[in-house]
């Protein structure tokens, strides 16, 4: 009678064996008629050995490292849409202090630019859009803007 490879039988019930491609996990009853041993005896060896602890170990580290590569992959993916959305939002924030400085009078533009900025900063974060009220604070250093801005909100200019 040839010597049982116990090590082999371990890592074929642990870690699965590839049939067609997929990894399939044999039962102990499988190995048992594979290996030519009775099934009491490889149920009795498992037992003592806890095969069914190490499998539940290697699946699990598995499931883990393929949602790891999942969000990575996803993350990687994100980035450049990320960046995009950055510049742009860079790019209302320079138009909207743009504007500020050559027309003061143009708050409606200037308030809806900071909007979609911070529309876009949310989507970045993982939030949503703004919705109902947004409040911006703007700070004028010259006075005569301040003058401008101070008769746009009491209604005085448009």
């Amino acid at each position: 009678m040839s010597k049982i490879n116990w090590e082999e039988i371990h890592n074929s019930y642990t870690f699965g064996t590839q049939k067609d491609g997929k990894i399939e996990f044999p039962t102990l009853k499988d190995l048992a008629d594979k290996y030519h041993i009775s099934p009491f005896t490889i149920r009795k060896h498992s037992s003592k050995e806890k095969w069914s602890e190490d499998r539940e170990q290697f699946l699990k580290e598995t499931r883990q490292k393929s949602q790891q590569k999942i969000v990575e992959k996803i993350s990687e993916d994100l980035v450049p849409y990320d960046v995009d959305l950055f510049k742009e939002a860079k790019r209302r924030f320079e138009e909207s202090k743009a504007l500020l400085i050559r027309k003061p009078t143009d708050f409606l533009i200037i308030v809806n630019a900071l909007k979609g900025s911070k529309d876009i900063e949310n989507s970045i974060l993982g939030e949503g859009t703004t919705e109902g009220r947004t409040i911006f604070t703007i700070e004028v250093l010259d006075e005569e803007t301040k003058e401008i801005l101070e008769d746009i909100k009491n209604g005085k200019r448009i």
